[in-house]
């Protein structure tokens, strides 16, 4: 190609302002995730279990909580599933 010779090299635009219609993502729970978040909710806790399961395992509160809950608030459970991770 010449000196001045129309270039075939792509032409990228950036547009800064989208149009009005696009689309925005939403997020939503399904009903089986907001049913067993309440049921996991529900399952009572003893506080001694929560502080073995802290101290056992090096987990804050909200972790050892949610261990235990999701072990039926079995203590040995719990310790278990904790042990083994990535195993049901």
């Amino acid at each position: 190609m010449g000196v001045g010779a129309p270039s075939s090299a792509p032409v990228f635009s950036l547009n800064l302002f989208p149009p009005p219609h696009t689309t925005t993502l939403t997020l939503s729970l399904s009903h089986s995730t907001t049913t067993r978040e309440a049921a996991l909710a529900a399952i009572k806790l003893a506080e001694a279990d929560v502080g073995v399961v802290m101290d056992a395992a090096d987990l804050a509160r909200p972790a050892a909580e949610r261990a235990l809950r999701e072990a039926g608030g079995k203590l040995e459970a719990a310790l278990g599933a904790l042990a083994r991770p990535g195993k049901a």
